[in-house]
């Protein structure tokens, strides 16, 4: 039976849709993204943990709540076919998170503690398999075959070393983790090393309202970490100072912006999503048929390079990027898009369900990764094109087969 809060925001939201599409009205797209990313806020406060879904997914209809058109060589005006596309597939998202079932604490098979010895056989074992190729490649420049496939298992290494709180082995996992971006610094590393640190510590750590608090605090700095690294990986790759690529924006991009020159980048990362999507609508309206959808598992076979044409996006302009909206508009059209939408709401609510009942940092790490894919969907689909919320889970699941031994079964 469906919950009777959720059940009158579920009727609430199909009646502004309805009007959306009855109607042309800016305002009343804008005050159906408003909603919807209320709804986000009212569904994660029912949450106990602050790092929730519906918290992370909320930052997609807000980038659409603040969406302005700062430079026509980079951005348009957006159409009504556009908001409402946007409009839909959040909605599908977020009500498939919603309506999904909780993972069965009785039945989930993972549901056991794992001792201190344990977490640090699982710290090194991942560490030297997940880290140890990262480093060769950072370091020496050496790429071993799946190097990068093998370095999504640094995440859960680190997972494992803060949960143990073994304090040298943490340190040398995050030296080592740091390292590896000698040669490979990106937005990506830093966002999930700092989810990592971020959801392990409100998991495991938090007891009291002070321990709140100091998170909340925690929280405050990865975000200012997030924002800053936007200049520092574009100076990594020979970029200047965020002042000096807003100079050149204005100039060469009649680019109109009032505010902080920190704060330009991001805002352009967040927004031109936007843009690409209703680019793509205009431009690229062929059909792929599911291939984005089976696109990781074509990966897996090595086959995903005979449909490489069929993959192609092409952005309005430098910024090319397209919201997780264009690979299923591409797939299915405008309507048929929800229905991965949904898909990806089911399986999100299933792999952070099983992180909620269990004590296993594994099946937290692969929450980890999977929080880090939501709280990008206003950027990119990364189910679908990197794939590695879907890649994690499986390295896990072989993980646990061929070591079963370092696992001890033991009833919550």
């Amino acid at each position: 039976m469906i919950e009777k809060r959720k059940f009158v925001l579920m009727l609430l939201t199909v009646t502004l849709i309805v009007f959306c599409f009855f109607y042309e009205s800016t305002l009343l797209y804008w005050c159906t993204a408003a909603f919807l990313f209320s709804v986000c806020i009212a569904l994660g406060k029912r949450e106990k943990r602050i790092l929730n879904p519906y918290y992370l997914f909320s930052i997609t209809p807000f980038t659409l709540l603040i969406y302005k058109n700062i430079s026509n060589m980079y951005m348009m005006d957006l159409e009504p076919s556009t908001w409402r596309i946007a409009i839909i597939n959040i909605a599908a998202f977020v009500f498939a998170m919603a309506l999904a079932p909780e993972v069965n604490a009785k039945n989930h098979i993972n549901r056991e503690y794992v001792g201190d010895q344990e977490l640090n056989v699982h710290a090194i074992v991942l560490g030297i398999v997940g880290i140890g190729p990262m480093l060769l490649y950072g370091l020496l420049g050496i790429a071993i075959p799946f190097y990068s496939i093998f370095g999504l298992l640094s995440i859960p290494a680190l997972c494992c070393g803060i949960v143990s709180k073994n304090k040298l082995l943490t340190a040398c996992l995050m030296i080592f983790t740091l390292l590896t971006w000698t040669n490979n610094v990106s937005k990506s590393t830093i966002l999930a090393t700092c989810l990592c640190i971020l959801i392990c510590y409100e998991l495991y750590y938090i007891r009291s309202r002070r321990d709140r608090i100091r998170f909340a605090a925690l929280c405050g700095v990865g975000l200012i970490v997030m924002i800053l690294a936007f200049t520092y990986a574009n100076q990594a790759r020979g970029s200047k100072t965020a002042e000096s690529q807003l100079e050149y924006y204005v100039r060469y991009g009649n680019v109109r912006w009032s505010g902080m020159a920190v704060f330009f980048m991001p805002y352009m990362y967040l927004e031109t999503p936007w843009t690409n999507l209703q680019y793509v609508m205009q431009t690229q309206d062929v059909r792929t048929y599911g291939l984005w959808l089976i696109k990781p598992f074509l990966n897996y076979l090595q086959i995903d390079s005979w449909f490489e044409d069929l993959y192609q996006l092409t952005p309005m302009s430098s910024f090319n990027t397209y919201s997780f909206i264009a690979c299923n508009f591409r797939d299915f059209g405008f309507w048929g898009s929800t229905i991965s939408s949904m898909l990806l709401g089911f399986y999100t609510k299933w792999v952070y369900s099983r992180a909620k009942i269990t004590n296993n940092p594994l099946d937290v790490a692969c929450w980890i990764y999977v929080a880090q894919a939501v709280l990008e969907m206003f950027f990119s689909n990364h189910f679908f094109q990197q794939a590695y919320p879907l890649t994690c889970v499986l390295l896990i699941a072989l993980y646990r087969m061929i070591y079963p031994y370092v696992i001890r079964r033991r009833t919550v």
